[in-house]
């Protein structure tokens, strides 16, 4: 299945909580349009870009362990990671709002999801995010993965999908996601590989985890 068309219309954001949660519960995945504001979402945009223009983002490495290695075969993205702690403005709101989904994913579905972290992340052109796995069998505390889009009048020709893929075993089995701009895409981090095609323009997201002690299977 392909998502590509943006839906700007829909219930308030308290039933697009329950939707992520039986989405999660039904198939380990869900796409949910306008959860969050449009106004928080162009403002978090505008700081993003912000942010960029002064060099405060910086390549992300691949693997676990000590020391991590970046290698640009894998991915070419570069992120911002978020102090909660520091957070004002649109990124509080967008933490807050993770913070009310942790509480709604945990009274619905008792998955004891006690933490929650983000960064905010940069796909220049060309850029791109091999298939992996976000849960290592080393780090079993990615419970589920979230990601927010920010891009503004996104079309398919600007290529930068998102592909979940639902079969371990056939890959050509997968749902295909553009980024279009409030966009959040949720799913079980320890059962799916996915990767992000390259783009042809600048790509933003706001990428998080929920953690928990104990993996989800």
């Amino acid at each position: 299945m392909s998502y590509n068309i943006a839906v700007s219309d829909g219930p308030p954001p308290e039933y697009r909580f329950d939707q992520v949660a039986e989405d999660l519960s039904i198939q380990g995945w869900s796409v949910v349009d306008g959860l969050i504001s449009p106004i928080v979402i162009s403002e978090l945009a505008t700081e993003i870009t912000r942010l960029w223009q002064k060099g405060r983002f910086r390549r992300i490495s691949t693997g676990y362990g000590n020391p991590f290695r970046y290698n640009p075969e894998m991915r070419g993205d570069q992120a911002m990671w978020l102090d909660s702690s520091h957070c004002l403005g649109a990124q509080r709101l967008y933490m807050n709002a993770m913070e009310e989904l942790r509480q709604s994913l945990n009274r619905k579905l008792n998955l004891g999801l006690s933490s929650f972290d983000s960064h905010m992340a940069v796909y220049q052109p060309g850029s791109f995010n091999r298939k992996h796995l976000d849960q290592s069998h080393r780090i079993g505390r990615h419970c589920i993965t979230s990601i927010l889009y920010l891009n503004n009048s996104w079309s398919e020709s600007d290529g930068g999908q998102l592909r979940i893929f639902t079969d371990a075993g056939n890959e050509k089995h997968f749902e295909e996601i553009l980024p279009f701009e409030g966009r959040l895409v949720t799913f079980l981090s320890a059962r799916y590989l996915y990767e992000i095609a390259p783009s042809k323009r600048h790509r933003m997201s706001m990428t998080g985890w929920f953690y928990n002690s104990d993996a989800i299977n």
